[in-house]
């Protein structure tokens, strides 16, 4: 339980990486009580920080989501920016090993389904879309790939991604999140490689 010194001592980067850890293993479904656990914070505590449990998980979408867009932007400057960013999205699948494919797809279907979620989550998916294009771009400068619509491409890059969580979500695979993500980056490894000048193939 919190002390009265927590409100303070407790940032809220803390507690919203908290609730994406809990999120991984319990997916929207997980508790104010669970959060708190991580954090030493009691759930009311939590509900004074951000007003209630949706605000909560609006606050940690928003964190998520610019963590993910300053990921890609960062990539973009690499020397070899596809290359890194497709190893990056293999590698982040060893983070999702307790999550399950329905799990997943239901912070897809929370972020659809209630307006003011929706709103961000359209807007981060652009955003998104945007990054990827641009990271493309680099991709294309740095000899990596041969010139082709980027904006077109980062659009099928993100549909494989939602695609594959979705259809692993409508078919009850038991084989967790890991694998989908790997079936992903094979699915745009095999996208991309019509344009590839070197080997996509991620080890």
């Amino acid at each position: 339980m919190g002390t009265p010194r927590d409100r303070t001592r407790v940032s809220d980067d803390a507690i919203l990486v908290a609730v994406v850890r809990v999120s991984r293993r319990r997916g929207p479904a997980f508790t104010l009580a669970e959060v708190g656990r991580e954090v030493g914070l009691s759930a009311a505590r939590l509900v004074q920080r951000f007003g209630s449990r949706r605000g909560l998980i609006l606050a940690a979408m928003r964190y998520w989501g610019a963590m993910s867009l300053s990921v890609v932007e960062t990539l973009g400057k690499a020397a070899r920016p596809l290359d890194a960013y497709l190893r990056l999205i293999q590698a982040s699948a060893s983070s999702y090993r307790t999550m399950r494919p329905a799990d997943s797809f239901a912070w897809f279907f929370l972020a659809t389904s209630e307006p003011q979620l929706h709103r961000w989550y359209r807007d981060y998916l652009g955003r998104l879309e945007d990054a990827t294009a641009e990271l493309l771009e680099a991709a294309v400068a740095a000899g990596e790939l041969r010139s082709l619509d980027t904006a077109t491409m980062a659009s099928r890059l993100t549909a494989v991604q939602l695609g594959r969580m979705a259809l692993a979500s409508v078919r009850g695979e038991p084989n967790g999140v890991a694998a989908v993500v790997a079936d992903a980056v094979a699915d745009m490894v095999e996208l991309l490689a019509p344009y590839s000048r070197s080997n996509l193939i991620v080890r």
